[in-house]
């Protein structure tokens, strides 16, 4: 039996994004008795934290937006991982009330013992990391991306839509569109 744990290091090559996606969609989310988010896939051992997975996401992206170096279908693997990320913590927020009242009375206690940190963590912190990881994702730099769709801006808000304005004045990056980098992939 494989090891979800060894498939989530394949975060750290985007030439296996595409086969992590695809243990992904088979993925479900339990909540543990101590009250932790728990991703486990039929056909593979152990299971693994969400948010420290969440956490290695958003520092892969990170990484990939200043080097550069992912492919269009890289780009897309990794907004596809990030929806995945989504899907579970919905899937999680939905099983909380389900929980048995131990479980309940540890998340409570939790959440009164470090308050501040948990409100802030939990409303803020945890779903920005997934709108910061699906932008670095789709980011590319100026230079790359006039390489990648062409230098002129009469499509841009096609390409880039809200963010057609820091086309212009933000110099470190421009994020397409997911649906255009999906279009640069059909025309290869």
């Amino acid at each position: 039996m494989k090891s979800l744990a060894a498939c989530s290091n394949w975060i750290d090559r985007p030439a296996q994004w595409e086969s992590l996606q695809n243990v992904l969609a088979k993925g479900r989310v339990r909540i543990s008795f101590w009250g932790s988010r728990l991703i486990e896939v039929e056909g593979y051992s152990s299971s693994i934290f969400l948010l420290n997975f969440a956490r290695r996401v958003h520092q892969a992206s990170y990484a990939h937006r200043e080097a550069q170096d992912l492919t269009s279908k890289e780009r897309l693997a990794g907004v596809e991982i990030v929806k995945s990320l989504k899907k579970f913590y919905e899937m999680a927020d939905g099983q909380l009330d389900k929980t048995s009242f131990v479980t309940r009375l540890f998340i409570v206690v939790w959440n009164l013992l470090f308050l501040p940190f948990t409100i802030y963590f939990r409303y803020v912190v945890a779903r920005s990391i997934f709108h910061h990881a699906e932008n670095n994702f789709l980011t590319y730099t100026p230079q790359k991306f006039k390489e990648k769709f062409g230098s002129g801006t009469q499509n841009l808000t096609q390409l880039v839509g809200l963010y057609a304005r820091e086309y212009v004045k933000n110099p470190l990056g421009i994020v397409a569109k997911v649906d255009a980098l999906a279009m640069s992939i059909k025309q290869l």
